[in-house]
């Protein structure tokens, strides 16, 4: 259950992520999106990228490591 959960769960949902978090940029970068708020949610999304980017190949080396 847990290789199942790392070799396929993990990379899915991290996956979504990303493509979910660059539509959200995407959005945002848009004319009618301004101010301090949007460029929050613009650094809170680029860092998600980020946090799903790094944790998407654990399940890969996890599972290697423990074969």
């Amino acid at each position: 259950m847990e290789r199942i959960g790392y070799l396929y769960v993990v990379p899915i949902i991290c996956g979504l992520g990303v493509l979910l978090n660059l539509f959200v940029i995407v959005v945002l970068c848009r004319r009618g999106f301004q101010g301090p708020s949007v460029v929050l949610l613009k650094g809170l999304a680029i860092a998600d990228i980020v946090t799903t980017a790094v944790t998407l190949p654990f399940g890969f080396v996890y599972c290697i490591l423990v074969s």
